[in-house]
């Protein structure tokens, strides 16, 4: 074989695997796109009353603690990249000072360097003022019940991708913008008068 015709058989090669690994990615890309709002991208169904009202008792409260309505939010701070319970924990752990919802905002907000940084430095930026506890605390995975139990929460309400908020009795499955969502707290409101 001469040189030329192996190099033309290499660049056909690379060629096609360039090929293969980007129609790969794109397929990717869209079977595991984040729902992103609207009617065709967003569900609503219910679930038992009771569950909903377990889901309310059990999770951490941002906003006016007397609230006429609470909305359960099921996020994964990993998402769509990973799967592990180790966010979290990290979460759970930022509650000790009350910073749960601070941590979180830290968290999507650099969600680009998840994997890069550690959880002490999303600690640090949330304000966490005893970062060596709050290491210890993840590392020890002191919250793991907690959030075994989250998950479990989850799964009796049918949670079946994030974000997913419970509204009142209702489940809903997408991005929370829209006329979809914003109608959703209207119902649940004028069930709680």
């Amino acid at each position: 074989m001469r040189r030329s015709e192996l190099y033309q058989n290499t660049a056909v090669g690379v060629l096609v695997v360039c090929a293969v690994v980007i129609t790969g990615l794109v397929v990717r890309r869209e079977l595991t796109a984040a729902p992103t709002g609207g009617a065709t991208n967003s569900s609503v169904r219910e679930i038992d009353p009771k569950i909903a009202r377990e889901l309310t008792a059990h999770g951490h409260l941002i906003g006016p603690e007397d609230a006429q309505l609470k909305i359960v939010e099921f996020v994964d701070l990993e998402c769509p990249f990973c799967a592990m319970v180790e966010a979290a924990l990290a979460a759970e752990c930022a509650d000790v000072e009350g910073k749960f919802g601070t941590f979180i905002e830290v968290v999507y907000a650099a969600q680009d360097s998840l994997g890069v940084l550690d959880w002490s430095d999303f600690a640090r930026r949330a304000g966490i003022q005893d970062v060596g506890e709050f290491e210890d605390c993840v590392k020890d995975a002191r919250f793991a019940d907690r959030v075994s139990e989250d998950i479990a929460a989850a799964r009796r309400a049918g949670v079946r991708g994030t974000p997913t908020f419970v509204v009142g009795s209702s489940v809903y499955l997408g991005h929370p913008s829209g006329p979809g969502f914003q109608e959703l707290i209207k119902r649940a409101l004028a069930e709680v008068d």
